[in-house]
């Protein structure tokens, strides 16, 4: 990864704000290419669109998944004797969600690379 105060170039997070969509979607009445949330990746006519329709989710949106779970997961218990699982899940709770998001990461790695098909290797 690169140095914070280097930009990252040939990486560009999905665009998530709902303006985006509804200006950037043909079908839409709200359809506006001169729109400051236009983004022509999200626009089905152009040449630089991108079809992310059955892709895996974002390492930020797994992250915040790992960690609703591992909430849910702490709301439901009892605390145990003397409130102890309590204070235990709090102190687990970063490695918790930390391995969460690896095996789910994992996970989608291994999906991907169920489903890639490659060129075969050349001849030497």
């Amino acid at each position: 990864m690169a140095p914070q105060h280097r930009p990252q170039y040939g990486v560009r997070p999905p665009n998530t704000d709902p303006r985006a969509a509804a200006v950037s979607d043909p079908r839409s009445p709200d359809y506006d290419q001169s729109s400051p949330y236009y983004d022509s990746t999200l626009d089905a006519n152009r040449r630089t669109h991108i079809d992310r329709k059955g892709q895996v989710d974002t390492g930020t949106e797994v992250h915040d998944q790992a960690q609703t779970d591992v909430d849910d997961e702490d709301a439901n218990t009892d605390g145990g004797f003397l409130g102890l699982q309590d204070l235990i899940e709090m102190f687990t709770r970063n490695s918790r969600v930390r391995d969460r998001a690896g095996d789910q990461l994992s996970g989608q790695a291994q999906a991907l690379a169920a489903d890639v098909q490659t060129r075969p290797d050349p001849g030497i």
